[in-house]
């Protein structure tokens, strides 16, 4: 079985785990979740995708993707965003390998 990491951001994780749900078939959980503000989010997640641009997923016609290829596993990817945010006090990790069950506003 091929295995990817992907990321992301989303406003509503809850629903975003059913989407990836409704197109996969089984269940899904994020292993890692942060949050924080907007803004600090965007720039990592910008961040993200420069430092693993030759590493992201490129599918149907060139599309490219917010999964790594499979050389990318998951404790590098977090290790490199723990590492990231360890200075950056307004993000926090929300969960780890846990169900989501998370109010939103």
């Amino acid at each position: 079985m091929l295995t990817r990491v992907c990321f992301g951001i989303t406003g509503h994780p809850d629903g975003r785990v059913q989407g990836y749900e409704g197109h996969v078939g089984h269940r899904v959980v994020f292993a890692y979740l942060w949050q924080g503000p907007e803004r600090a989010i965007r720039e990592l997640e910008i961040k993200i995708k420069t430092d693993f641009r030759e590493h992201l997923f490129n599918g149907h016609l060139g599309a490219e993707y917010e999964w790594l290829t499979e050389d990318i596993t998951l404790e590098q990817i977090a290790n490199w965003v723990k590492w990231e945010v360890e200075d950056v006090s307004t993000i926090t990790t929300v969960a780890e390998n846990a169900t989501l069950q998370i109010k939103q506003g």
